[in-house]
């Protein structure tokens, strides 16, 4: 990588006043980073000068203090490269900025401690020793490191700090560059580690706003390599886990306490499902009707919108749900037309539904509700199919979970009958 500094820090910010400035910043960056100092130091010792040798050391110097507080200056997340006390950057494989600012100043301080009277022999070979510094650092500090990649990670198990590295190369678990080396990522992990076993607040509020590492997340990220974050993610798997156990058997209780319908005639079929759902927003039946046909051309969910419950029409049914809360369902299927019963309910519509293939069941995918078969012993053909909705009180809330009764059987007619209203 062909770059001393870098595109932000102090400096940077500064320069920013106008584009030359910027320009001429960059250009700076530039040829630091592709070797410029130590033509310089070569054009010193050329000219064999005082002047010359302290020029050359002040600029030397200037440039490594440029280099300094640029990468002093900035975010730990944005450090190149993979120096001491470094944290890892978007150039793994650059130089670190403080390294080269350390080659700068060896340079300058070799050409000023030969400066004074020295003989021409000794010169040369500190001129020599300077340039090679900064021609051959980088590229020692470049040696290849092991980098666990994705395919990696699918050929063999993952496990303490394989698992680990593989989180963040498959997962993303930490926003590094791809080619940062495994090395520099354990030292980071081990890191974040410390600070997660110190449980500092100022420490774990600077994770967001330096490394941008959510210190709630924190446990997920380092658990495998950290005992600390480990038993933090165990407990807080546990404690998660028994709040929803508790949440299903609240709501299973709900269910268990809803009056249980009472058929006026006898159906073909009737099924309570056992356990509560939660539609995100509607049921919906959908049948294939063939190629030249699409069910979803005829705006079932706009007309459900329209009476706020249920619509019908060739291959596609929907009924509407409330997202926020679970729902206690009962079907019944009758082979004739059953009574009216609004008693209880708040909401009672009928709509006449054309089944193509003899196969109602109401789901919900994005949910993964499947319901039981709603069709008459499997028969196509024309059905109406009537849904009851009320509010079920709970814990002296008004919305404490939904009731849905839905009944199906044979039936002519794609008219639209609203028993009973919604209270405004």
């Amino acid at each position: 990588m062909p770059r001393a500094i870098d595109p932000g820090g102090a400096v940077a910010d500064l320069l920013r006043i106008s584009d030359r400035a910027s320009l001429a910043w960059y250009g700076l960056d530039l040829l630091l980073g592709v070797g410029a100092p130590a033509l310089l130091v070569l054009a010193a010792v050329a000219r064999r000068t005082r002047t010359a040798v302290r020029v050359t050391a002040v600029a030397l110097l200037g440039c490594a203090a440029l280099v300094a507080v640029s990468a002093l200056t900035l975010p730990p997340a944005r450090l190149g490269g993979t120096g001491p006390d470094l944290a890892p950057g978007p150039d793994p494989a650059a130089l670190p900025p403080l390294w080269h600012a350390a080659a700068l100043t060896a340079a300058a301080l070799l050409l000023l401690a030969i400066q004074a009277g020295s003989p021409r022999r000794h010169t040369l070979l500190a001129a020599t020793a300077a340039a090679l510094a900064l021609c051959f650092l980088p590229a020692a500090d470049l040696a290849p490191a092991k980098v666990t990649t994705a395919e990696d990670c699918a050929r063999a198990p993952r496990t303490s700090e394989r698992a680990y590295l593989c989180a963040i190369r498959v997962n993303a678990t930490l926003d590094v560059a791809a080619g940062t080396p495994d090395h520099v990522l354990l030292a980071r992990g081990r890191r974040l580690c410390a600070v997660h076993t110190r449980q500092d607040p100022a420490e774990l509020a600077g994770l967001r706003s330096e490394e941008g590492v959510d210190p709630e997340r924190l446990p997920w990220v380092i658990d495998d390599i950290c005992p600390s974050a480990h038993a933090a993610a165990v407990a807080a798997e546990t404690a998660e886990k028994v709040e929803y156990e508790q949440s299903q058997a609240e709501e299973r209780r709900k269910c268990d306490a809803a009056p249980r319908h009472r058929p006026l005639i006898t159906p073909a079929k009737a099924v309570r499902v056992k356990e509560p759902q939660w539609p995100d927003g509607s049921l919906s039946l959908f049948e294939t009707v063939d190629d030249s046909f699409d069910p979803l051309s005829q705006g079932v969910f706009s007309k459900a919108l329209a009476n706020g419950l249920v619509a019908g029409g060739r291959g596609h049914l929907v009924i509407l749900t409330h997202s926020d809360v679970h729902a206690c369902v009962t079907l019944e299927t009758y082979a004739r037309r059953p009574p009216v019963e609004t008693g209880g309910w708040e909401h009672v519509v009928e709509v006449g539904y054309d089944s193509p293939a003899g196969d109602l069941r109401l789901r919900d995918d994005l949910s993964g509700i499947v319901l039981p078969d709603l069709s008459l012993r499997g028969r196509p053909g024309h059905y109406r199919v009537r849904v009851h909705f009320a509010w079920l009180p709970w814990n002296g809330g008004r919305y404490g979970t939904q009731r849905l009764l839905v009944m199906a059987y044979p039936g002519d007619g794609d008219d639209v009958r609203t028993y009973r209203a919604p209270p405004p």
